[in-house]
């Protein structure tokens, strides 16, 4: 079953958006001079995946949504199944790795604070 998105949007726009969020992500690196391993690229790829796509879904498709993500790929640290973490729970931090949003709120988007 397929995840819907809470607007309307071709798939076009999609990807669109996830490769220009892709985009300024690396633009951001790049300008320091800094050189990525390939772990790092994939994450900021599937922290663009995440908001790009992801982030049009109501909260039901986006829980089912964060599981299917974590399962396509290796990158996300391991969930304690006591407490399940989202893939809407992390951001990538300066030094390529997933960290969790509640230890920096100041990076928090506005919307999910």
């Amino acid at each position: 079953e397929e995840c819907r998105t809470t607007v309307k949007i071709c798939e076009t726009g999609l990807f669109q958006t996830c490769l220009s969020f892709l985009t300024s992500l690396l633009d951001n690196y790049t300008e320091t001079g800094e050189v990525f391993d390939e772990m790092h690229v994939e994450r900021l790829f599937v922290f663009s995946i995440t908001w790009s796509f992801g982030g049009l879904l109501d909260r039901n498709d986006g829980v089912r949504f964060s599981s299917i993500l974590k399962n396509l790929t290796k990158s996300f640290p391991d969930d304690n199944p006591s407490n399940p973490i989202s893939v809407y729970d992390y951001y990538v931090d300066e030094s390529g790795e997933f960290d969790l949003w509640q230890i920096r709120p100041q990076l928090m988007p506005s919307a999910v604070t």
